[in-house]
């Protein structure tokens, strides 16, 4: 995905008016990066080619009981033309 200078994603940017940008992640196959809401709720941040119907579902999957072995979303849109996720920040080993 290329991004043009206005949306260049690095530390202290804020995404979506609402996820500041703390740090980028260790390269997996997507650009991802570690934020945090007002609120104080670590995300990981994933920018996405395609979106389809991923916002719904990410809406659908809000009203499942947090459980230990199920990520949760929190938010998955459009910002400054580049589409992204924010889902639970899971550390460690898979």
């Amino acid at each position: 995905m290329t991004e043009n200078n206005s949306t260049k994603i690095e530390e202290g940017k804020l995404i979506a008016g609402r996820w500041r940008v703390v740090a980028e992640l260790e390269a997996g196959d997507l650009p991802r990066y570690r934020v945090r809401n007002s609120e104080g709720w670590d995300g990981e941040l994933l920018m996405v080619e395609e979106l389809g119907d991923l916002p719904a579902k990410v809406a659908d999957l809000k009203d499942i009981s947090p459980h230990d072995n199920i990520i949760q979303s929190a938010e998955a849109g459009s910002w400054a033309g580049l589409n992204f996720l924010v889902r639970e920040l899971v550390t460690g080993q898979t």
